[in-house]
């Protein structure tokens, strides 16, 4: 874990103080530097709630060693690239300004449109601004849930995942509204504290119940999915961690999200030690019932790692096994163009992992030869009809941290 310096003092985040020497930076206005270079690179603090937490300046991933946990590959590695600077804008004073391409609020008696068969998660075809998906994949993003969990040897509980993705949800907001005020992500379920967890969720609730006849706030909603169930009108989606709490689905809805999403509600369905991540726009109605308006669906490990096919689950597996280090190249808005699915960290220099379609064509191949030399990083291609597991390089005797 990297060390930081505040003023002339160098402190890790093991310190037993170190929460007290940043909050204290914080009022002071100071900015810290990680030392993960010989001169250090600058970092800002941002305040979440009664607790601060140290930053990445905008622009700077690259700055960072590889061995960094502030390290970021290049952008257009994944779909970062095609967001960044568009529907993501990371403002000097440390705050980010998103554009979505879904409502947080509803008009009307008019519901919201369903989720499409035949697009990823969203309607339009092609569109910069961020999807319902591409807003989980940011969130993942700042949350450093992409990264191996053996880089920092961190337990990944729902807790820890929960914690996780607030703290990345601060400090980010649409021209409206703030995306921490809408957020909903249910706490770990515990039975000897039910009722203490059932207040917060209905004191977070009321805040949506409608006061306008054509006018509804919604709340975005992330969980893992537990299972669909009948209800009277159509659906109920369970998540695992808020059983108590369904959320409706009206069954025309509820049929095109099972087809659009069919590959990884099987996958659910089969496979165990996986995770069924789910994000919805959710309105409530006079009877504190809450409806889905949209909502899309992300795959992920037993670690939280999110993967798109079960080539890619197999993948991660080795990764693991092997206790390799590196970053999952997330997709966002991206649909057909080639993305890496892994970043190894762990080689010198670091080693972009492509899992190929059976259908990659010489312009697939040309678009990857042309990332490798913009980027300077080479890849290796894994055909998955050939061999079972790619030939991966032994890691480098420098560890990342």
């Amino acid at each position: 874990m990297v060390d930081y310096a505040i003023g002339q003092l160098k402190i890790s985040p093991d310190a037993e103080t170190f929460n007290r020497v940043i909050a204290a930076a914080y009022d002071r206005k100071l900015r810290p530097l990680c030392l993960c270079q010989p001169t250090g690179v600058e970092m800002y603090i941002a305040r979440l709630d009664d607790r601060c937490i140290i930053k990445r300046m905008p622009g700077t991933a690259l700055h960072h060693d590889i061995t960094c946990q502030h390290y970021e590959p290049p952008e257009n590695l994944s779909g970062l690239g095609d967001v960044m600077g568009k529907s993501v804008k990371e403002m000097d004073d440390g705050t980010t300004l998103l554009t979505l391409d879904f409502s947080l609020s509803k008009k009307g008696k008019k519901a919201a449109p369903a989720p499409s068969e035949n697009q990823p998660d969203q309607i339009k075809q092609e569109t910069t601004k961020l999807t319902l998906l591409s807003m989980l994949h940011l969130l993942w993003f700042e949350a450093a849930l992409h990264r191996s969990a053996s880089d920092r040897n961190e337990k990944r509980t729902w807790r820890f995942v929960r914690s996780s993705l607030i703290a990345a949800a601060a400090l980010k907001s649409t021209k409206q509204t703030s995306i921490s005020d809408r957020l909903f992500i249910p706490e770990p379920y515990n039975k000897d504290y039910f009722d203490e967890i059932e207040a917060r969720r209905r004191t977070f609730m009321r805040r949506f119940r409608p006061t306008h006849p054509v006018h509804r706030d919604m709340m975005l909603v992330i969980g893992e999915l537990k299972e669909f169930k009948p209800s009277r009108y159509g659906y109920q989606m369970v998540l695992k961690q808020a059983p108590t709490f369904p959320i409706y689905m009206q069954e025309d809805t509820y049929k095109k999200v099972a087809k659009r999403w069919a590959a990884e509600l099987e996958i659910k369905q089969g496979l165990e030690n996986v995770h069924a991540m789910v994000i919805a726009t959710v309105s409530l109605n006079h009877a504190d019932q809450a409806s889905v308006e949209d909502c899309s669906f992300m795959m992920t490990d037993s670690n939280w790692i999110p993967f798109e096919s079960l080539n890619e689950l197999d993948l991660l597996d080795e990764l693991d096994m092997r206790k390799r280090s590196f970053v999952k190249g997330l997709r966002f808005n991206v649909k057909n163009r080639p993305l890496a699915s892994f970043l190894l960290t762990d080689v010198r220099p670091q080693l972009a992992i492509y899992v190929m379609p059976p259908d990659a064509d010489d312009d697939y191949l040309e678009h990857i030869n042309r990332l490798s030399e913009e980027t300077n990083i080479p890849n290796l291609l894994w055909y998955p009809e050939q061999e079972v597991l790619p030939k991966l390089p032994d890691q480098t005797s420098t560890r990342p941290l």
